[in-house]
């Protein structure tokens, strides 16, 4: 670093200017044919990865609608299942209650 501070500080002093000029234009390396084609190659290679990403995206959609799918049908089942096990308890506990209610109906009615 220190070398390069003293070299500056020569340079100035013998007058040979070092730095470029503001209005120095560089010649490419490369034609602009080729840089088209290599901006066409990354742009293609940036849509590759965004349909990447969207398949990625929609496959783990199927997947969590398929988890609420299933949950909703277990659901279903589970209150499906706690109705009839209502209804067979409503059948049990009226077999004692419909004598009596059909005792309280043939009277309610003479």
């Amino acid at each position: 670093m220190s070398a390069v501070k003293v070299a500056i500080s020569r340079l100035d002093e013998i007058g040979i200017p070092y730095e470029r000029p503001s209005d120095y234009l560089a010649e490419m390396v490369k034609s602009d044919a080729h840089m088209a084609r290599i901006k066409d190659r990354l742009l293609f290679e940036k849509k590759k990865m965004a349909a990447v990403e969207e398949r990625k995206r929609k496959q783990l959609e199927r997947k969590e609608n398929k988890k609420s799918q299933v949950a909703h049908v277990q659901e279903s089942h589970r209150a499906k299942r706690e109705a009839l096990q209502a209804i067979e308890a409503l059948k049990k506990s009226e077999s004692l209650d419909s004598v009596l209610f059909s005792c309280f109906r043939s009277f309610a009615w003479r």
